[in-house]
This record gives structure tokens, C-alpha cells and sequence, in this order.
């Protein structure tokens, strides 16, 4: 009996604290299910009053017995009901939970039932409640308070048979996906915006629309009925609730469909659809199309600022319909008229799925600014076809995709106009392979509750985050691969971006979520108009972001732009654990190809690489993208006469290893890769492999480009074609000896130490600890990427490690990427194997072999005669205090891993408080590893180790002198 009372005293505490898997223990250790404490209040009791919402419909839900006491009162007659009541406000998803599972709101307390007790709202829903036996249904339940009341309102008079319905199809349906997705591009000053205005019926301020900043996203904004092609604004409404709007409708079309009477189904329907704008709609029993005539319009206004094209190519689709507006004021100098039009329309023949290409509507404004434009409109609408279809490159794919050429006045566009413009973009949109496409109602679900995420303020989420969401939900979803999919559709719809390539993304990666927000920042970041930003002043412009500053958007944003090669993080200084500033590709300096070319001509260079596009544009953001992968990738190279860096527009060069140095030119057509060397170190078979793989893995679709490989002796184009399994073909040239040693550096497979390492005596191979691989790190430093093909490592698996662990120093990161080498081979990983990787990397294995730590692990670095003035008045055999160790931690920083390596902790023992600490910072965690080293080591805990550690990190020792002078003790 003791043992049951204790049981249940636990029980209630567990409740309590809100801990689901210590009320479970409990539970099955004997508690008593209804058992109270002194006040006589039970489970529910305290699950209500700590707001445990949670907790509360996991107990309600699993376990039937404690239903019973949900209208239980305690000892001063306060029922689990009465207590959500007295709440203000009252959380209405308890409220409904509770009156779910049997509550009874018109039990009586001294102070009134529960409709006297409550706030307005939740008196409300009560009135509601009692009408609505059934309840909400199953994900309405669930949401805010706001959005519980707002649903009400608008579809308070359906009944408890669509709430069944909904149900139903919440867990068996599909939905249709009928969704327009508008582009709206072309130069500057044409007039896009006004045009936008005009078709939508929107306001406009007197002195016209401000210009757009890059782009302008309206998700969901405007309805068009596919009838009459007039359209509807939804006002300022959440974008949550015309997603729900879509959904309501959509299962009322199905009930009507099943049968139920028209005159009932089909009039709520359309007083569903009326209460969006706040009007009332006539209804026509002649129009019965419903929700079947109706789409909805996602559009996109971009900037014809052209410094803004390369975040706008993250934001064109493959299922959009482009509207490319142009300006008359030139005509009848067509090639002023049409001045960037050709260039977008490159830029959208690019996106296409299973051969099939968006379509394009193409609008010339400022028709009355041609004189006797009324009786030239036919002629300067072949003249536009005629010029574009003149063009080679364009004029294809203007002929097959342009579905219609219309001519306007600028600010008096004719409802006949408008009329034309919308029937052809709809019949474009309906003649697409995507039109209709049925959906899970389930993926419809998650992209609803990503909103309410987005609401709430959350800007990037991770691909895990998702996956916890959808598990979470009314109906959930279990499996990550269709979370996946559901990514991929929102992708396209541009409702959210995927930063990487969806199939190979890890829990990781971010995904952002508010595709706006990352709009305007990279606008703010854009019009300092500077190619090198330092990571304080990323940090500084993010401070002014956001109504609510939450820290963990400035993280958000550089792992986002960083994912999506907008920025790039050159590589530090071998002497440096972080670099201190950023890369903006696109605002980088026009090439300096004497500069270039005069470093070349002094070189001993390979044959070159070439993609070359197969008559197929290559866009600036592909280029800028390229050139963000190599300056993440290699060491960027330096002039050695001048000190000017080598890096421009789409043109760079690299040090690949200490002997092997690479050039990047770039073009609209082309990219074009040479690798040379002023030293005459040995080229590897293999060796430009990696090089390879980057630049051919950049383009999605293989078959539009060809790897060409130029021998550049003056004689004619001699190429070699690589197919898509990786073997070439000789095209009409004579290979020489020299050639093939060549296209062997560039095509055979890339050197594997692991097939060909050299093998030692495993009596002289010492075991490669976590420590060890650290200073092979150290040695290996900005080589890293050829060093890891050669070690058989995958591209993919090292830039994974490198962006998981980004909040790591740099040679952190090399040593994760090292111990995830070592966990790959499972016990063949060998220092043979590694010493082989860099002999063929130009890189010193003998100067590696001299470092202290292969004689032994505990080898300290020798103290110099300065370091003993570090801290005046401390004997440096001493060990640190508390308030030592706060100024220790804050020098410390993100080289932590290699740092407490280098104190000889253990590694599991590191990783153990990384996994305790990851939702903390830095400074938390180094100072509980300091703490935990010292209790570990005791007097051996020195400030002589730390210095020594220090200096094999490349921390600043010079901070030391914070350290208050005393004659310090443990």
C-alpha cells in the first residue's frame, strides 16, 4: 500500500513537471490513475493549471480510465474544466479538449458555471460548442486561439456532418492543386508593378507604386474564376486561413458530389467562398461549377534591377506562367524595345520537367505612347514575333512557349484588355502537365502548420524540424521521404526554399521557410555594393532585422545564403581558426585577364577543361554559384608580384595543393578550367577529378552539356565528349603521348590511397586517435578537398560534415571529416593510407611525422621564455580558478574541439557535452569542459597546459592578461 502511495505522489509530480515517460513509469510501478493530492486535485487538475496542452491529450487520449475524471472537483469544487475556465485567456484547444472527452460545462461552482467563469472568446465558442456536438475538427482543434475564433466566424454555420467529412478526408483524401503560379519580369521602369495593380484590381497610391526591391511575393493573395477570369482579393487575411479556405471548399464539393443535397451543400459553399472578402455574392443557381471554376493566383514581382538577378534565379520555376513586360516608348527601334527581353527569356527556357517548359505572355506597355497606335497594333504585334523568332538563340523557344503578345496603354488598361491577358494565362496555366495534380490532403496539412511556423516568426527551419512537425500532426506523417516530397512541392510553388538539392539532404540543412524575409535581407546585404563584407557586419545589418530579433535568425541566414552559394566563406590563413570576412560573387571586380594570363604564361599548365553548353545558356547565377563552391573549396591565389588577389566576376584562380595551383574562367556559354604549376610538382593521375565532379555535378540536366577537353596548341578544336557514365570518346584528333598523360589527369578515376596506400609495420603504425587526426588536419589545412577524393572520401560526405559542423573552427572541421574517414573504412583506415593521400598532394607527411603527438598523446608544445610573462604574477605550474577559466572560455571560442583535444580529454567525453550543450552557447559549454578537465586532471590542470594548447590552436595568448595576477590555486 506504501509503495502505491508513493507511487502516485510521483505520479503527480511527474504531472506536474509535464513529464510524459516519468507518468508512464509511475503508472506502471502501481500509481493510482485517479489519485489526488491534499487539495483532492488529480492528473487533470495539474496538467490544466501548468498549461501541460501536450501532456494533457496524450494522458486523455492513451489512457481511457482517466476520462472519467475530467468533471472530478477538488476539495473547494473546482473542476479540470473550471480551472481552464478561470484561465485568461482561456486556451480554447484545452477548452475543446476537455469538452471532447466528456466535460461538462454547466457543472456548477460557487462562482457560476463555466460560461460565467470565461473571457469573451471562449464564451463564444462555448455558444458554438453547443451547437456543434462533434467539436472542431481534428487540426482546427489544434491552432491558436486567434485562429480557432477566425474560424468560427467563417465557418461557424457549417454543421457536424461536414466536421465528420472533413475528418474523413483529412485522413483518406486528396486535393486538387489548383494554383496559378504568375512571374512578373522585364526591365526597369516598364511598369510591372502598375501592370500587377491594373489585373488584380488592387489600390494603388496616388503617386503610383513604389519600386520593387528586388522581388515581391504575393502567396495566395487573389482567387480568378476560370469562367468569367474575374478575380478576387483576399485582403489581409492570414495566408493560413486561405489555405483553410481552399480546403473547406474543396471538401464541400465533395460532399456535394457524394450526394448530399445541392440547395444545402452547394449555398454554403458559396457563402463560404463570399465571407473571404466580407460581401455578400449573389447566388446563381446557374452557376454550379463551384470550386472547379475557381484557381488560385501565387504571384511574383521581380525587380528589373539586374544586381538582383542572381537571388531572383532561386525563385523562377518550372511550373509558373512568366509574364515578360516591356516598353514601347522606343518603337519602332525593336531592339531598344525589346533590350532584356532575350536575356530572361534564356533564363526561362532553362527550367523545364520531363520536357516540358513554363509559358511565357509577353506585354508591351506604353502603347500610347506610339503615335496612331490604334491602327499599328497589328503591325507591331508581327513585328515583335518576327524579331523574336529572328534570333537563334531564343527565337525556338519563343516560337513554341510565347502564348501571347498583347499591347497596352500604361495607365488605362481596358476591362477587355484585362480580360484577354487573364484567358490566356489561364488557358496556359490549364494546358500544363501540372494543372489539377492531386495531392494528399495530408501534404496540404503540413504546408498550413509551415505557415502558422512562418507566423510565429520562424524564418529557417532544418529538414529535421519538418519531419518533427509531421509526425506531429492530426494526421501525421510518418515517413521522412514523403516529408521530402511535400518539401519538393513547396519548393516549386516557391511557398518555402530548399537550399541544397532535395535528394541529398540531411536533418541538418536549413530550409527557409520565410522566403520574403531572406528577400529583404539579401537586398540589405546587396546595396552595400561591396564584394568582401566582414561577418560583424552580417551580424550587425541581421540586428536590424525583425520586429522580434530572435538570435537565431542571424545563424539562419548564413547557413541559409551560405547553402545556397549566394555568400561565400573563403578559407582561413593557415594561422587562423576562422576566416573574418564574406564573398559576395556577384559583386566582385570585372576580370583582370592580363593579370591572368601573364601568371599562365609563366606556368607549367595542363590541357583545359571545358563545359561548354550545347547552344544552351549558361546564366551569371550559375557562374556566381560555381565560383561560390571553389572559394569555399580551395585556398584563393595571390599575384606574387602585385599581392592582388585572383579573384573576379566568374574568374578566379586557386591553390589546389602546395604544387598545383587551378584557373576558373567563365562565360554565357562556356566554363573553362586549367590546372598549372610554377614548381613542376608532378600531376597525379586523377588529381582534377574533384575539379571535375564540382563543375559537371553544378548543372542539373547533363544531356544540354558537354565536356569538351582542349589540347590549345593553335591547331583546331580537338575534344574529347564524356557520356553520362563517366567514359569518353576520342573526337577526330590524333592523341599524342602528352595529351593522354593529360586527359588522364582530368578523366581517370581519382586516386584512392586506400586501394594503393603504402602499407606500414602495424607494430610502427600508431592508432589514429582523435587527437592525432587533429594534426593531421593541422598539416593537411586548405588542401583538404583533393586530400579527402584521395582518400576515397565523397564529395557529398565532406561538404556534409563541413556544414554540419560549421559552427566549428575550420580545422574542426577537417578532423570530423578525418574521424568520419576512419569511421568509413571500419579499421582499414591507416597513417599510411593518409601519407600516401598527401605525397600525392604535393603536402610534407615528414614534417607532420615530427609533431610531438605521434610519440606520445600527453606531448606538450615548449613553452617560449614570453609565455611566462603572459600573466605577471602566476605561476604557470599552477591551475586556474573559476574566474580564470571565464576569460580562458571566451578566448577559447568555436576552437573547442581541437583545443580539449589537445588537453587530453577524451573524446567521447567531448562529444557527450557538445550533445548536453548544443541548444546553449560556446561560452556554457567551454566552461563546463574546462570545468570537467580540471576536476578530471586536478593538480595537473595547469595554465602551462592551457598556453601550450593555446599555441597549437592558434588562439590569441595575449588575451591572458585579463586574468587577474595572483599567485593562483586550484
Amino acid at each position: 500500500m506504501a509503495e502505491s502511495s508513493r507511487a502516485t505522489r510521483h505520479m503527480l509530480k511527474a504531472t506536474d513537471d509535464g513529464s510524459i515517460e516519468d507518468y508512464d513509469k509511475w503508472i506502471g510501478r502501481g500509481a493510482d490513475m485517479s489519485g489526488t493530492d491534499k487539495k483532492g486535485q488529480n492528473a487533470l487538475h495539474f496538467l490544466v493549471k501548468q498549461g501541460k496542452f501536450n501532456m494533457l491529450q496524450h494522458i486523455l487520449t492513451s489512457k481511457p480510465e482517466v476520462c472519467q475524471l475530467v468533471n472530478k472537483v477538488d476539495s473547494k469544487g473546482w473542476s479540470p474544466l473550471h480551472l481552464c475556465c478561470i484561465q485568461h485567456p482561456v486556451e480554447l484547444r484545452t477548452l475543446e479538449l476537455l469538452l471532447t472527452f466528456g466535460g461538462d460545462p454547466t457543472i456548477e461552482h460557487r462562482c457560476g458555471n463555466c460560461k460565467d467563469l470565461v473571457d469573451k472568446d471562449a464564451k463564444d465558442f462555448l455558444h458554438w460548442r453547443k451547437r456543434h456536438n462533434k467539436g472542431l475538427p481534428s487540426d482546427i482543434r489544434l491552432l491558436p486561439n486567434k485562429l480557432i475564433v477566425e474560424y468560427m466566424g467563417r465557418f461557424g454555420h457549417l454543421d457536424d456532418d461536414f466536421t465528420l467529412n472533413y475528418d474523413k478526408f483529412l485522413e483518406e483524401g486528396q486535393v486538387e492543386s489548383a494554383v496559378i503560379q504568375i512571374v512578373i519580369a522585364g526591365p526597369q521602369g516598364v511598369g510591372k508593378t502598375t501592370l500587377l495593380h491594373s489585373m488584380t484590381g488592387s489600390k494603388v497610391k496616388k503617386n503610383g507604386p513604389n519600386p520593387t526591391r528586388c522581388i515581391e511575393m504575393f502567396p495566395m493573395k487573389f482567387t480568378i474564376d476560370l469562367d468569367d477570369v474575374t478575380t478576387e482579393d483576399h485582403g489581409d487575411g492570414t495566408d493560413y486561413m486561405t489555405y483553410l479556405q481552399q480546403f473547406v471548399d474543396t471538401v464541400l464539393k465533395r460532399m456535394e458530389d457524394s450526394g448530399l443535397p445541392r440547395s444545402q451543400t452547394w449555398l454554403k459553399r458559396h457563402l463560404s467562398i463570399s465571407s473571404r472578402s466580407g460581401q455578400e455574392v449573389a447566388v446563381s443557381r446557374q452557376k454550379t461549377k463551384g470550386t472547379n471554376s475557381k484557381a488560385n493566383l501565387s504571384i511574383l514581382d521581380f525587380s528589373g534591377d539586374d544586381v538582383y538577378q542572381d537571388i531572383q534565379h532561386w525563385f523562377m520555376t518550372n511550373h509558373g506562367v512568366y509574364f515578360l513586360i516591356f516598353s514601347l516608348k522606343e518603337y519602332p527601334h525593336l531592339v531598344k524595345v525589346l533590350d532584356g527581353i532575350f536575356t530572361r527569356l534564356q533564363y526561362i527556357s532553362l527550367y523545364h520537367e520531363d520536357g516540358n517548359h513554363p509559358a511565357v505572355i509577353l506585354v508591351g506597355t506604353h502603347l500610347d505612347k506610339v503615335p496612331n497606335s490604334a491602327q499599328k497594333y497589328e503591325q507591331i504585334h508581327a513585328e515583335i514575333m518576327e524579331h523574336l523568332q529572328g534570333y537563334s538563340d531564343v527565337g525556338k523557344y519563343a516560337l513554341e512557349h510565347v502564348k501571347g503578345v498583347f499591347l497596352v496603354d500604361n495607365h488605362d488598361l481596358s476591362q477587355k484588355a484585362k480580360d484577354q491577358i487573364w484567358q490566356a494565362v489561364t488557358g496556359a496555366a490549364i494546358d500544363g502537365p501540372k494543372w489539377r495534380r492531386l495531392v494528399p490532403t495530408r501534404w496540404l496539412a503540413l504546408e498550413r502548420e509551415i505557415i502558422l511556423y512562418k507566423d510565429s516568426g520562424h524564418k529557417v527551419m532544418t529538414f529535421g524540424n519538418f519531419c518533427t512537425i509531421a509526425k506531429e500532426l492530426a494526421v501525421p506523417i510518418q515517413d521522412d521521404e514523403q516529408v521530402k516530397d511535400v518539401l519538393r512541392f513547396l519548393h516549386k510553388k516557391k511557398s518555402i526554399l530548399i537550399c541544397q538539392t532535395a535528394s541529398s539532404i540531411t536533418s541538418h540543412d536549413p530550409i527557409v521557410v520565410d522566403t520574403q524575409w531572406l528577400i529583404n535581407q539579401l537586398v540589405e546585404l546587396l546595396t552595400v555594393k561591396q564584394p568582401y563584407v566582414s561577418s560583424q557586419f552580417v551580424e550587425s545589418f541581421l540586428e536590424r532585422d525583425s520586429k522580434e530579433g530572435k538570435p537565431r535568425n542571424k545563424k539562419n541566414f548564413i547557413a541559409a545564403v551560405t547553402r545556397l552559394s549566394l555568400i561565400a566563406e573563403p578559407l582561413p590563413a593557415k594561422t587562423e581558426n576562422k576566416a573574418s570576412y564574406y564573398v559576395v560573387p556577384c559583386m566582385l571586380p570585372p576580370v583582370n585577364n592580363k593579370l591572368i594570363g601573364s601568371i599562365l604564361d609563366q606556368a607549367n599548365k595542363s590541357s583545359s577543361l571545358w563545359v561548354v553548353s550545347n547552344d544552351q545558356f549558361i546564366p551569371p547565377a550559375l557562374n556566381d554559384k560555381l565560383l561560390t563552391i571553389f572559394i569555399n573549396r580551395f585556398e584563393v591565389l595571390f599575384d606574387p608580384i602585385s599581392r592582388e588577389s585572383l579573384i573576379y566576376r566568374h574568374n578566379a584562380g586557386f591553390i589546389v595543393n602546395p604544387g598545383l595551383n587551378l584557373t576558373l574562367q567563365c562565360s554565357s556559354s562556356m566554363v573553362k578550367l586549367t590546372l598549372f604549376s610554377s614548381t613542376g610538382s608532378q600531376m597525379h593521375d586523377g588529381i582534377g577529378n574533384i575539379i571535375r565532379q564540382s563543375v559537371v555535378g553544378l548543372f542539373e540536366d547533363p544531356k544540354k552539356f558537354e565536356c569538351r577537353f582542349l589540347y590549345e596548341d593553335g591547331s583546331k578544336e580537338n575534344f574529347v565528349k564524356v557520356s553520362d557514365d563517366g567514359s569518353f570518346s576520342r573526337k577526330s584528333v590524333s592523341l599524342n603521348q602528352d595529351l593522354s598523360r593529360d586527359m588522364a589527369i582530368w578523366f581517370g578515376q581519382t586516386p584512392d590511397s586506400a586501394a594503393t596506400g603504402t602499407s606500414f609495420n602495424p607494430k610502427e603504425d600508431p592508432e589514429l586517435s582523435p587527437k592525432r587526426l587533429s594534426h593531421v588536419a593541422k598539416h593537411i589545412g586548405n588542401s583538404y578537398a583533393v586530400v579527402c577524393a584521395c582518400l576515397g572520401v565523397e564529395t557529398a560526405v565532406v561538404e556534409q560534415e563541413r556544414y554540419q559542423h560549421r559552427h566549428l573552427d575550420f580545422r574542426s572541421q577537417l578532423t570530423k571529416i578525418l574521424l568520419r574517414w576512419r569511421a568509413l573504412q571500419k579499421g582499414r583506415a591507416s597513417l599510411g593510407k593518409l601519407i600516401e593521400a598527401m605525397k600525392m598532394n604535393n603536402l610534407s607527411h615528414e614534417e607532420m611525422l615530427l609533431d610531438p603527438v605521434w610519440a606520445g598523446e600527453t606531448a606538450m608544445t615548449k613553452l617560449k621564455d614570453a609565455d611566462a610573462a603572459l600573466i605577471p604574477g602566476i605561476d604557470l605550474s599552477s591551475s586556474p580558478t573559476s574566474d580564470d577559466l571565464a576569460v580562458i572560455t571566451g578566448i577559447v571560442g568555436p576552437s573547442f574541439l581541437v583545443f580539449f583535444l589537445e588537453l587530453d580529454l577524451d573524446y567521447c567525453d567531448i562529444q557527450k557535452a557538445m550533445e548536453l550543450h548544443q541548444r546553449q552557447s560556446e561560452k556554457v559549454l567551454n566552461m563546463y569542459l574546462l570545468e570537467f578537465w580540471g576536476q578530471r586532471l586536478g593538480s595537473k590542470a595547469t595554465f602551462s597546459r592551457i598556453i601550450s594548447a593555446m599555441h597549437e590552436t592558434h588562439l590569441d595568448t595575449s588575451q591572458l592578461k585579463h586574468i587577474n595576477p595572483r599567485n593562483s590555486h586550484c
